[in-house]
């Protein structure tokens, strides 16, 4: 079993995938992209997300192909990933999702024969302004983005063939109960009597 989490900044990925794992007994894989932006952002505070640098993108998704190559565990939860990962760069740096899409829809399908799936999150726009930690541009101008990124991500899942589950809204219920729904969706094997 593989769940991948797709949504905007603030809508609760990290805290879910961790419920996730607890629920599932799996391995989580945090988003390389949130550490690499941690890292850019000690150095210059303009390295904000809304500043579209193709190398900051390069960087991301061949770090994940990389990741790729590291043993699977058999229960993994992936904040984010590939799917996530091309939303941003077919919005900032189409000419690096170009270059490294085949490789990475491979990679995808190949888990997807091994049971991932993609969950897409969503979260009412007043929760996630409550929520956002990203600086750069105005509330809205990053609303407006990791939107518009969130819904790329889950375009190129199903475009990339990927079982894409039913949008879940993290506005109102605790993770942990959005993780025992997420399972049964998932992989009702999993769901404990």
């Amino acid at each position: 079993m593989y769940i991948c989490l797709i949504g905007p900044h603030g809508v609760g990925k990290t805290t879910l995938g961790k419920a996730l794992c607890r629920e599932a007994g799996a391995v989580y894989r945090e988003e390389l992209g949130r550490v690499l932006r941690d890292e850019a952002l000690a150095q210059d505070p303009d390295a904000t997300a809304l500043r579209f640098d193709a190398d900051f993108d390069h960087r991301v998704i061949e770090g994940d192909l990389q990741r790729d190559l590291t043993p699977w565990p058999e229960r993994c939860v992936l904040e984010t990933w590939h799917p996530g990962n091309f939303g941003y760069a077919w919005v900032r740096s189409p000419e690096v999702a170009t270059r490294f899409e085949a490789l990475a829809r491979s990679r995808a399908r190949a888990l997807s024969a091994r049971g991932l799936v993609v969950q897409p999150l969503t979260a009412r726009r007043e929760v996630l302004r409550a929520r956002l930690g990203e600086p750069g541009g105005t509330e809205d101008e990053r609303l407006d983005f990791f939107g518009l990124v969130a819904n790329e991500g889950v375009r190129v899942a199903r475009a990339w063939g990927l079982r894409v589950l039913p949008a879940i809204d993290t506005s109102d219920d605790a993770a942990e109960v959005i993780a025992r729904r997420i399972v049964k969706q998932a992989a009702p094997q999993l769901v404990q009597h």
